[in-house]
């Protein structure tokens, strides 16, 4: 479960990093930048902002894990106990760690697959920024 809620720290670290960084090269200023990385959460972060500010998308599959993995970091965070038999599978660590065990993809991959897909996105979209990199 910590993993879990460091690996969203991480990510929403770079969604933030990537945010500064892109709204920078488009001239805003810095307190503008900071109201929107605050008033933003990671759903928005991953989905409408980044259309907007870029004109593309994350891959489905990407959304799709860093969902996952958001919504499970807020059981944990969040926890709002359940509690179940003595001897039984009821209870709410127990079905924390079997949505854990069953995400279908390594939770470790997602922020170097985002950080990848950001770099590739920015890079596509700035050429000043790509070529800053040679």
């Amino acid at each position: 479960m910590v993993a879990v809620v460091l690996i969203v720290t991480a990510i929403e670290q770079l969604m933030n990093v990537y945010y500064r960084n892109v709204l920078e090269l488009r001239g805003l200023p810095q307190e503008d930048i900071t109201k929107i990385i605050r008033r933003c959460n990671v759903d928005v972060k991953i989905d409408w902002l980044i259309t907007l500010v870029l004109g593309h998308e994350l891959p489905k599959d990407l959304k799709k894990s860093i969902t996952d993995l958001v919504e499970l970091r807020n059981s944990i965070v969040h926890y709002k106990a359940i509690p179940g038999p003595l001897e039984g599978d009821e209870d709410s660590a127990t079905r924390i760690l079997a949505r854990i065990e069953n995400l279908g993809f390594d939770p470790l991959e997602i922020p170097l697959k985002l950080e990848r897909t950001l770099e590739n996105i920015l890079e596509e979209t700035n050429p000043d920024y790509k070529m800053s990199k040679i």
